[in-house]
């Protein structure tokens, strides 16, 4: 009986892992409250995710922190997206149990993550993080919150240290001025991606 139980709670993500793939992940709050609480916590989760990146040699094509969830677009070198999210979330964790005074978790379950294996839909999802604080009410362009890549990719802001939209550029051409431009029209019609 309890064999049959732990095959039936086996998570099916971990039959998405694999080397160099390119996956949409992120985690949300438990009971949907704040993983950061202001501008010093996201700080804090954007330095995390620095180290995060180059300890594991993972690439970084989009991003957004949002008041209460993240979402990030990575392609791994090894299988190792478990690792890379354990050691996020749990340093975020411990860092805002500590300087808010907080005990238990901060993070609901694990991560969600998404395997991606089409270039539009690749792209397609570049736009979704990007939207994200658009939908929530958040900013009126998604390239005035900070708290994501947008920006960067349409070369408002410089590049943090984690972030490399050029596979996401690249897809609407080699020439870097128009693909920002085709990029920042993308987003003025955007819809939900869908597969």
């Amino acid at each position: 009986m309890r064999r049959r139980h732990r095959e039936g709670m086996q998570r099916p993500r971990s039959l998405i892992i694999a080397a160099g793939a390119t996956y949409h992940v992120g985690s949300r709050g438990v009971r949907r409250l704040p993983i950061a609480y202001d501008d010093f916590d996201r700080g804090w989760f954007l330095e995390d995710l620095t180290k995060v990146v180059r300890r594991l040699g993972w690439r970084c094509h989009a991003y957004c922190l949002m008041t209460n969830h993240y979402h990030l677009l990575v392609r791994t070198h090894d299988p190792d997206l478990s690792t890379g999210m354990w050691i996020l979330n749990q340093r975020h964790a411990l860092r805002i149990n500590r300087r808010h005074g907080f005990v238990g978790h901060v993070f609901e379950g694990r991560f969600f993550a998404e395997l991606i294996d089409d270039e539009s839909h690749f792209v397609a999802l570049a736009r979704y993080i990007d939207q994200n604080p658009v939908r929530a009410g958040l900013c009126k362009q998604a390239e005035a919150w900070q708290w994501s890549g947008c920006a960067a990719t349409l070369g408002l802001r410089s590049q943090p240290p984690f972030f490399d939209p050029s596979d996401v550029l690249d897809y609407y051409s080699a020439d870097i001025v128009r693909a920002r431009q085709m990029y920042a029209l993308s987003l003025q019609d955007f819809r939900r991606p869908r597969r």
